[in-house]
């Protein structure tokens, strides 16, 4: 059994207002975007975020379970495998790191 621990509101505004912060390109992910999607039945995205250099990133703040690593996997596939990386967005102390969701 996995669990599935949603991103909190003040996690996702808090990584918004980073973002804005940084001057970094995204789109908050929510339900009403997630529903042009609905043939694919999926969780877990909460960010795309635009990178002048590499990848853009498929961002969720989720705890990582079975469940979230294979929504994430597959919105890569939606978005097209090698254009967009999977990541999770963690706080350290007053800033984000992304951690790559591989295999």
């Amino acid at each position: 059994m996995t669990v599935l621990i949603a991103a909190s509101r003040n996690d996702c505004d808090t990584f918004r207002r980073w973002l804005t912060k940084q001057g970094t390109p995204f789109v908050a992910v929510d339900e009403a975007r997630r529903a042009l999607f609905a043939e694919v039945d999926l969780g877990a995205l909460d960010f795309i975020v635009y990178q002048p250099d590499g990848p853009n990133l498929l961002v969720t703040l989720e705890a990582l379970s079975d469940d979230v690593h294979d929504d994430m996997r597959r919105w890569s596939e939606v978005f097209g495998v090698g254009d967009w990386e999977p990541v999770r967005a963690c706080q350290v102390d007053d800033r984000w790191e992304y951690r790559p969701i591989t295999g």
